[in-house]
């Protein structure tokens, strides 16, 4: 088979000369028999410079006697924004918050680090928790300097996800 049908092209758009709001995408391709194909993409663009938490999950999952381990990461805010001393590397915060099934809070980890955090699967107070179904969220913050003295501004940002016990 020639390449003639295994063609892929990839299009970059430039954020920069893309105005914010909805959009339509008309994408149409021919084959080599004169056949016409057409897609149409919705895509949303937003000028939101936040911080953006893309990903978060957990290995392994369900979690057995040894634990499990969070690995989590986001898109940082954009390069103008002031954040205060350029020096500190550690520009984000992260928190691990575990609920369980009625939503009641039973272990943070504060300070979190994305595949440094293993969870023995004990709550708050020590006691192991049951087998079961157990949601967490990976809450991202980061605070920026503000135009006025002695205030400042807080972006904060989090992905859920669903965490297994099955010892």
């Amino acid at each position: 088979m020639d390449g003639l049908y295994l063609k892929t092209y990839q299009l970059s758009l430039d954020t920069q000369s893309i105005q914010a709001g909805h959009h339509l995408l008309k994408v149409s391709a021919r084959d080599g028999f004169g056949n016409l194909s057409q897609r149409q993409l919705s895509m949303d663009v937003t000028t939101d410079r936040s911080l953006n938490t893309v990903s978060a999950y957990n290995i392994p999952n369900p979690m057995k006697r040894n634990g499990t381990t969070f690995y989590f990461s986001t898109i940082m805010p954009a390069p103008d924004v002031d954040f205060g001393d350029p020096t500190k590397t550690n520009r984000v915060n992260f928190e691990i918050r575990i609920f369980n099934q009625t939503g009641s809070l039973v272990k943070v980890f504060k300070n979190a680090v994305s595949g440094a955090i293993n969870w023995d699967g004990h709550d708050e107070w020590g006691q192991l928790l049951a087998n079961g179904i157990y949601f967490y969220a990976i809450v991202a913050s980061e605070t920026a300097a503000s135009t006025t003295p002695n205030s400042a501004f807080k972006t904060i940002s989090s992905k859920r996800n669903i965490l297994v016990i099955s010892r």
